[in-house]
C-alpha cells in the first residue's frame, strides 16, 4: 500500500524529496492524504493514513502516531506504526500497545514541545519506547523527527519519523513534513470532533440508561424525542413506539391524591415549555399498563438553545409507589393511633420522644410540645427501681417486646397505672430504628382490684377477730369474778393470731387513774399506772384517756407514721408493734377499766374491727357487772355505805334549800349523752315550783313533770354529775337518796369483798361530802334472788334501763303518767326504738315466767 503514495529515493531525491519545488510536493502529498482521509471515519484511522503517507513519502525507517487516551493521566499510547518492511495495515496491528510518560523519550518530548523536534542518537534524552516489541530497526536508527498535531488549542497527537542514518538537519524535509502535518491537522481535527461527538453521544446514551429513574425528553410542543429503559417499563412502550408521539397521547391520566385528574395545563412539562423555568417535586399517580396504580415524583428542566428558547424538556420521574404505600400505611397507622383510646408515643433508640398521640396528652396532662425531645423519665413516679428499667431496656434493645405494669406520674403529680407494651421498630435492614410504646390506663381497674383486696382482707381480719373472740365470749359467760375476767380476756387476746400483746387496767374515777392488773405477751415494765385526768397526758396514754372519757374505742392505726413523731415511733419500734387500740370496759354508765391491745399489723383496727372490739368491751363490762351481781345475789350479807353531802352547789341541796321541799330519788339510769336520767318524788312543795327551779339549776334544761299532786309529785330530769352517779360509776347499787334542808343522804350497797376505800375516796371528790357509816347487813328479801338473777340474764343492758325508767316514770300506770315519746326524749332515742325495747323486754320477762311455771 505504501507504493500507492508514489515516489522513490531516486525519483524524489534524498529521503523522498526530489528536485520538485517543496510547495508542489507538499500539495501533491496533502491532496493524496485528504482523499484518503475522506474515506475513514475515526481518528485512529486518520492517523494511520497520515503515518503511512509520511513513511512512504519520506522512505523513513518507520512512522508512529501517539495519543493521550485519558486527559487525567500523564501517559501516551501509540495508536499506529508504519514501516518500510510491511504494508501499513500489517504494521498497524502491532502485537503490543507501547506507552510512554509525557516528557520521556522522543514521543514524550514532542508532546511537551510547542514546535517540531529533531533529535539524534547522541542526545542525552534519546530513547525509543518499547522498540523491542515491534518491527522498528532499533540497531540502525540514528535520528528522529517529531511533529505535534493540534486542533485549535487542543493537542490531539504527535507524529514521529525514525531514520536509519543521521543526515544533517534537512530544513526542506522539516518544512515539508511540518507543513503536511499542520495542513492535515484540520482534516484530522474533523475526525477528532466526530469522534468526540460519538463519545459524547455514547456517554449520553449510557447516562440516559443508567439514570435510576424514568427519563423522557420532549420537544416544546410535547413530542417525545427520547426515553430510557425505565421509562419504557413504566409506559409499557419501546422507545421506537414512543418517539414521535405526544406525551399526552400515551393513554395515561395523571391524578392527585384525591383521585382527581390533573389538567394538561397544570403539567410540569407544559409549564417548563411555556416559561423556561424548571419544576421540581411534582407528585402524581397514574394507572400503569399492567393496571396497577403507580406514583412518581417528577422533576422537569429546560434545555435552552443559543437563542434562549426552549429546545427540549428533560423530565425525570422517580417511582415512589413503594414509598407512597408506606406513607399510606403510615397515614392509616397514624390516624388509627390518633383515635385510639390508648396512650402511644414513639422514641428514637436513645429514648428521646419523637411523637405522642392525643390520648397521651389527655392521660399525662403534658402537651406534645412539653415532651418532644425529652425522655419518658418525665413520667417517672419513683415507684420502680433501677433494676426494673434496666430489664426493660435490655429486653427492647435485644429486639424483643417488653410488657408490664408501670406506675407513672401525671403532670399534676397524681399517680396512675398503665399496662405498657414497648416494641422495637426495625428498618429494611432489620436494624432497630425506634421504639413504640402503647399504654393502656388501668388505674380504675387497679383501684377496683385494690378495693376488692382491701374488702377481702377486711373480711379475713373480721373473720380472724371473730374467731379469736368466740372462745372468749364462752369463757366470759362462765367467769365468776372480775379478776378471772381480766385474766381470761388478756390470755385469750394474746394467744390469737391477730394480736401481739395485751394488758388490762382498772379505772379509779375518783382520782382519774388507771392501774394495770394483767399484762400478757410483753414484759410487765411495758405499762405502769397512769392518770387520765391530768391536762398533760403523755402521748402513749392519750388514746386510753380518750377511750375512758368517751366510752368508745380509740386507736392509733399506724404508729410509725402518726403525728406524735419520733418518740412514739421509737417506742413502737422498740416493742415491735405498729397499731394499738384502747378498749373501754363499761356497763350501765360505769367504766370498769380499759384494755390496751397491740398488733404488728400496720393500719389495723378499721371501723369493723373497732365495732367488734367495742362490743367486746361492753360484753366484758356486762360480765363484770353480772359477776358482781351474782355475788350479791348469792351472798347472805352486803356492805352498806352511807354518805352525807352538804355541798351547796349540789343540785339536790340547792333545790331543797331554795324551795323547802323533800326529794327522794326513785330511779337513776345512764343517758346516751353521758349524763343520768333521774326520777324523784317531791314532798312539801308544788311539783311545778320544783320543775321551774330544776330548769334553772340543770344545764341541759330537760325537766318534765311526771305526776302532779297537791303538795308534791314526781319529776323527771337529767344530771351530769352527783354523788349518786359516782356510786354507780364504782358499780355500787344505789339503795336510797334523800335530800332535805340542803343536805343529801346517799346509801349504797356493795359486795363484802369490794374495795370500799376506793369508793370512799371517789365520794370524797365531791365538795362537803363525808363518809357516815359502813354497815354489814342481811340481804333484803323483798325480791327473790333468783328473780333478780333471772332479770339480768334475760334482758340486755339497754332493755333493763328502758324497762326500769318506764316503770318509775309511770308508763305502766293507768292512766299513764309518761308517754313513750316522753321517755324516748329523755333517753335521747327515737320513739319506735323505745317501744321496741319495751316490747322485747316484756316478752322476755313473760317467756321466762311462763317457762318457769311450766316446769
Amino acid at each position: 500500500m505504501n507504493g500507492d503514495w508514489g515516489g522513490s529515493a531516486e525519483s524524489n531525491g534524498q529521503h523522498g524529496l526530489g528536485a520538485d519545488s517543496p510547495t508542489a510536493r507538499q500539495d501533491v502529498l496533502l491532496g493524496r492524504i485528504a482523499r484518503a482521509l475522506g474515506t475513514v471515519e475515526t481518528l485512529d484511522e486518520g492517523l494511520h493514513v497520515l503515518t503511512d503517507a509520511l513513511q512512504a513519502w519520506t522512505e523513513c525507517a518507520s512512522a508512529e502516531a501517539w495519543v493521550r487516551p485519558d486527559s487525567n493521566e500523564q501517559r501516551l499510547t501509540r495508536v499506529t506504526l508504519a514501516t518500510a518492511a510491511a504494508d501499513s495495515e500489517a504494521s498497524a496491528a502491532a502485537p503490543t500497545t507501547p506507552t510512554t510518560e509525557i516528557g520521556d523519550g522522543v514521543p514524550g518530548r514532542v508532546w511537551d514541545a510547542t514546535e517540531p523536534v529533531w533529535t539524534v542518537e547522541s542526545d542525552d534524552e534519546w530513547s525509543i519506547p518499547n522498540a523491542e516489541s515491534d518491527s522498528t530497526p532499533t540497531n540502525s536508527v540514528e535520528a528522529a523527527f517529531g511533529v505535534p498535531l493540534d486542533t485549535g488549542s487542543r493537542r490531539v497527537a504527535v507524529v514521529v519519523l525514525y531514520f536509519t542514518d543521521s543526515p544533517a538537519l534537512d530544513e526542506q524535509l522539516r518544512d515539508v513534513v511540518s507543513a503536511v502535518v499542520d495542513d492535515a491537522s484540520g482534516l484530522v481535527s474533523q475526525l477528532d470532533a466526530n469522534a468526540e461527538l460519538e463519545r459524547r453521544q455514547e456517554m449520553l446514551d449510557r447516562l440516559l440508561e443508567t439514570i435510576p429513574a424514568g427519563t423522557m425528553v420532549t420537544a416544546p410542543d410535547g413530542e417525545i424525542t427520547r426515553i430510557n429503559g425505565r421509562a419504557e417499563d413504566a409506559l409499557g412502550l419501546s422507545e421506537a413506539e414512543a418517539t414521535g408521539r405526544q406525551y399526552t397521547d400515551l393513554g395515561l391520566t395523571a391524578h392527585d391524591r384525591d383521585g382527581n385528574p390533573i389538567p394538561v395545563e397544570d403539567h410540569s412539562i407544559v409549564h417548563v415549555s411555556e416559561t423556561g423555568e424548571p419544576v421540581f417535586g411534582t407528585e402524581f399517580g397514574f394507572v400503569g399498563p399492567d393496571g396497577t396504580e403507580r406514583w412518581v415524583v417528577m422533576n422537569s428542566a429546560p434545555v435552552m438553545g443559543s437563542d434562549g428558547s426552549v429546545e427540549r424538556v428533560v423530565s425525570v420521574a422517580r417511582d415512589v409507589t413503594a414509598r407512597e404505600e408506606r406513607e399510606r400505611q403510615l397515614r392509616a397507622f397514624r390516624e388509627a393511633v390518633e383515635h385510639t383510646g390508648h396512650s402511644v408515643y414513639l422514641t428514637d433508640t436513645d429514648g428521646t420522644i419523637e411523637y405522642v398521640n392525643p390520648a397521651f396528652e389527655e392521660l399525662t396532662g403534658y402537651d406534645e410540645t412539653d415532651v418532644l425531645g425529652k425522655t419518658p423519665s418525665i413520667l417517672n413516679s419513683g415507684e420502680h427501681d433501677e433494676d426494673f428499667y434496666a430489664d426493660l431496656w435490655e429486653t427492647i434493645l435485644a429486639g424483643e417486646v417488653w410488657q408490664g405494669e408501670v406506675v407513672n406520674r401525671r403532670r399534676s403529680g397524681e399517680r396512675y397505672t398503665v399496662n405498657q407494651t414497648i416494641a422495637p421498630v426495625v428498618d429494611d435492614n432489620g436494624d432497630i430504628d425506634r421504639f413504640v410504646a402503647v399504654n393502656a390506663d388501668i388505674s380504675d381497674q387497679k383501684r377496683r382490684e385494690e378495693m376488692l383486696e382491701r374488702r377481702r382482707n377486711k373480711l379475713e381480719r373480721i373473720q380472724q377477730v371473730t374467731e379469736s373472740l368466740r372462745p372468749l365470749n364462752r369463757e366470759l359467760a362462765r367467769a365468776s369474778s372480775r379478776d378471772e375476767i381480766q385474766r381470761l380476756v388478756c390470755e385469750q387476746l394474746a394467744v390469737s393470731d391477730v394480736y401481739q400483746f395485751v394488758w388490762y387496767g382498772d379505772y379509779n374515777p375518783a382520782v382519774g387513774r388507771v392501774t394495770p392488773t394483767e399484762v400478757v405477751g410483753v414484759g410487765g415494765d411495758f405499762v405502769d399506772q397512769f392518770s387520765v385526768s391530768s391536762r398533760t397526758i403523755p402521748w402513749k396514754w392519750h388514746p386510753f384517756a380518750e377511750a375512758i372519757r368517751t366510752s368508745e374505742v380509740h386507736v392509733a392505726r399506724n404508729v410509725l407514721s402518726d403525728e406524735h413523731g419520733t418518740d412514739r415511733r421509737q417506742h413502737a419500734l422498740s416493742w415491735g408493734y405498729q397499731s394499738l387500740a384502747a378498749i373501754p370496759v363499761a356497763y350501765g354508765g360505769t367504766v370498769y377499766g380499759v384494755i390496751g391491745l397491740y398488733t404488728s399489723r400496720p393500719n389495723a383496727f378499721d371501723e369493723n374491727e373497732r365495732a367488734l372490739l367495742g362490743e367486746l368491751g361492753r360484753r366484758i363490762g356486762h360480765a363484770m357487772n353480772a359477776a358482781e351481781n351474782k355475788y350479791l345475789l348469792y351472798t347472805d350479807t352486803l356492805v352498806e355505805l352511807e354518805f352525807r353531802s352538804e355541798d351547796p352547789d349540789s343540785v339536790f341541796n340547792e333545790l331543797t334549800t331554795a324551795v323547802d321541799c323533800r326529794v327522794t330519788l326513785e330511779a337513776i339510769s345512764p343517758a346516751r349523752d353521758g349524763g343520768y336520767v333521774c326520777y324523784a318524788n317531791v314532798e312539801g312543795t308544788p311539783v311545778a315550783t320544783v320543775r321551774d327551779q330544776l330548769d334553772a339549776l340543770t344545764t341541759d334544761g330537760h325537766v318534765r313533770v311526771v305526776e302532779e299532786e297537791s303538795s308534791g309529785g314526781r319529776v323527771e330530769f337529767t344530771l351530769t354529775s352527783a354523788p349518786s352517779a359516782t356510786l354507780l360509776d364504782y358499780g355500787a347499787t344505789l339503795r336510797s337518796l334523800v335530800a332535805e334542808d340542803g343536805t343529801t343522804t346517799v346509801v349504797g350497797e356493795v359486795a363484802p369483798e369490794t374495795d370500799v376505800h376506793e369508793i370512799i375516796g371517789g365520794m370524797h371528790g365531791h365538795a362537803d361530802t363525808t363518809f357516815v357509816a359502813k354497815r354489814t347487813i342481811d340481804r333484803h328479801e323483798s325480791v327473790p334472788a333468783t328473780s333478780r338473777e333471772t332479770l339480768d340474764d334475760v334482758l340486755t343492758e339497754r332493755q333493763r334501763e328502758v324497762i326500769d325508767l318506764a316503770y318509775h316514770a309511770g308508763y305502766f300506770e293507768a292512766p299513764r303518767l309518761s308517754t313513750g315519746d316522753d321517755l324516748a326524749s329523755a333517753l335521747d332515742i327515737s320513739s319506735p326504738t323505745f317501744y321496741l325495747h319495751v316490747r322485747k323486754a316484756i316478752k322476755r320477762i313473760l317467756d321466762q315466767l311462763l317457762d318457769e311455771k311450766r316446769h
